[in-house]
């Protein structure tokens, strides 16, 4: 068995910088990805395994390569010790190790527990056996890039080449297991080359889709990742007089490689590179304002709302009526902004669990940038959930 180490272009690392800062906030990143003779773990074996993770501050890319199959049970048994090694490590500093990988929640995880409780190596308890460590799969991130931009494929390839990112290695992993039998029968260095160089551009690859992390966040709804200074009218001043519709103007914390536009009941949100904007269309009239303690209440068919039992005691009793569910409501006027889920109390409805809701901004809902980061990012969610979304 050979294994390789050498340091990660400082050229790619500082290109992603921001995303691997993002990714260190969560924890200790690994990125791997293993090459195999087969699908099934019963009746193949793995030959490569490729890492990239910190070391002294440094992003180190690591090699196992098994020169024969023998060597597979000492290959997965340093490959365990070197993960609980950097586990340990991570806990000494407070944080907790996870790997990174694309498409390994499907493949390389499930293949390596079955591997490692084959070869009895580590805990053996519980139905994950020895290879329990957090993960993040990148091709579960990738997956509104199909949908956005109308990809044909989620490959890591396709993905990378979306990106612009470029790779040295032109085989799929299938095309590279006849490659390996050849490699067995003649030990020949050039055809070793081809199969490092696989797995190495596969996993540095791993670093190079990083920024679809941007369009992840975006879809988790997750308002620490969206900055929002002020609410703006059309006139892109802070007005929001009866307009028909109000504007937020901010930045993203993780710009998307990408610009896009996305579209739902809601509102239209656009993004490129750090910026965004969300239009907004508001209503301009009367809504309703349901109460749920409904049989404290009692409603006036006349004037068609809900008044409270301590209120209602001076109406005449042919006058009104014990409220339902249905009609204890307020009818209120002005201008409203809507919102996918209730952020902002009271909301209102146009009628009984009618959607979607709407609320009133008072005159501090415009300054105030937690609120509008919130917002704008439950407005972006219910955007790309939408399904009409497009590339710009």
């Amino acid at each position: 068995m050979k294994i390789l180490e050498e340091p990660v272009s400082r050229e790619l690392t500082e290109k992603k910088e921001l995303f691997l800062k993002h990714l260190l906030v969560k924890g200790e990143p690994v990125f791997f990805d293993i090459e195999t003779t087969g699908l099934s773990w019963r009746n193949s074996h793995v030959y490569l395994i490729g890492v990239i993770f910190r070391k002294n501050g440094t992003w180190i890319f690591r090699q196992w390569f098994l020169n024969t199959p023998v060597e597979e049970d000492v290959c997965l048994r340093d490959f365990y010790q070197f993960l609980g090694n950097l586990n340990r490590q991570a806990s000494e500093r407070g944080k907790s190790l996870f790997l990174v990988h694309f498409n390994g929640d499907t493949f390389d995880i499930p293949y390596l527990r079955n591997k490692l409780r084959f070869y009895r190596i580590g805990p053996q308890p519980g139905s994950d056996g020895s290879f329990s460590f957090p993960s993040l799969d990148l091709y579960r991130c990738a997956r509104p890039l199909k949908r956005i931009f109308l990809l044909d494929s989620l490959r890591q390839k396709n993905v990378e080449s979306f990106l612009g990112a470029e790779r040295e290695d032109v085989c799929d992993g299938g095309e590279l297991i006849p490659v390996y039998q050849q490699y067995l029968r003649t030990g020949d260095s050039s055809t070793e080359r081809i199969l490092l160089l696989h797995n190495h551009d596969d996993v540095t690859g791993l670093l190079q889709i990083l920024p679809i992390l941007a369009y992840d966040v975006l879809f988790r709804q997750e308002p620490e990742y969206f900055r929002v200074p002020s609410l703006c009218g059309p006139d892109s001043k802070n007005n929001v007089e009866n307009p028909d519709a109000v504007f937020l103007k901010g930045k993203l914390v993780l710009p998307v490689p990408a610009g896009f536009q996305a579209e739902s009941d809601l509102a239209v949100f656009s993004a490129e590179g750090s910026s965004f904007l969300l239009k907004i269309p508001t209503y301009q009239g009367e809504l309703k304002l349901f109460f749920s303690d409904y049989k404290n209440y009692y409603y006036l068919p006349v004037e068609d709302q809900a008044i409270h039992k301590s209120v209602a005691v001076y109406v005449d009793p042919g006058h009104r009526e014990k409220a339902k569910a249905s009609n204890c409501y307020q009818r209120v006027s002005g201008l409203f902004l809507p919102e996918p889920e209730e952020l902002f109390s009271p909301a209102f409805r146009t009628g009984f669990h009618e959607h979607p809701l709407w609320f009133r901004p008072d005159g501090e809902f415009g300054k105030n940038s937690e609120k509008l980061s919130e917002y704008a990012s439950a407005l972006t969610a219910r955007c790309l959930a939408a399904g009409g979304t497009f590339g710009t």
